[in-house]
């Protein structure tokens, strides 16, 4: 992936996707993973293709969530283990 995400706040389409690496080499892929973007609550993603130790999740950020422009941070919620910040998210008005 190049960088990071970038939504926009009119897109209704929005997605925002990150590769995620298991540091004991564990496959991942839960059934219900769940991200939070700044100050929202956690929310639904969704891991893309068979669980492996390297990993692609995305979150659907429809109008980008309803957040304020700017940089937002995103925050991975793992069952019976530490949450971790996957990173930020850009949003963003067009011009």
């Amino acid at each position: 992936m190049a960088g990071p995400p970038v939504v926009y706040t009119d897109d209704a389409d929005a997605v925002a996707a990150w590769v995620v690496t298991d540091n004991d080499g564990q496959n991942l892929g839960w059934s219900t993973p769940q991200i939070a973007v700044g100050g929202n609550a956690y929310a639904n993603a969704a891991w893309v293709g068979s669980p492996a130790p390297s990993q692609t999740i995305t979150l659907a950020m429809p109008l980008a969530l309803g957040l304020l422009p700017g940089v937002h941070t995103a925050r991975l919620k793992v069952p019976n283990g530490t949450d971790f910040d996957l990173g930020p998210v850009y949003v963003r008005t067009r011009s």
